[in-house]
């Protein structure tokens, strides 16, 4: 499954040295997972504090154990989306469509 998730970090009760590491941490774990494939894209807000990250993983509990190991985590609120691609999306309006007009 993949899910769009969106991240703001929300101010850190750190001084800036240690929230730069900790954001310096927060990079590299999104890279360990890209090569693992569980991160198919990751990107940081240019001049913002955040990121939009694509995950592909086995289920929303994997989801949420992955971004549990984020050490941001505690600081950053999130959106998540579940994404479902182009080609299933246009089968099931196909299959919509077919049974509204078997209805009729």
């Amino acid at each position: 499954m993949k899910f769009l998730v969106l991240t703001e970090v929300r101010e850190l009760p750190l001084d800036p040295a240690q929230s730069m590491e900790l954001a310096r941490q927060q990079i590299e774990t999104l890279l360990e997972l890209k090569k693992k494939g569980k991160v198919l894209e990751g990107y940081t807000k240019a001049g913002l504090k955040g990121g939009v990250i694509i995950f592909d993983v086995e289920s929303a509990a994997e989801l949420n154990g992955l971004m549990l190991s984020l050490p941001l985590y505690t600081f950053l609120d999130t959106e998540v989306y579940p994404l479902l691609d182009n080609e299933e999306s246009l089968a099931q309006m196909k299959k919509a469509s077919e049974r509204m007009k078997a209805k009729k």
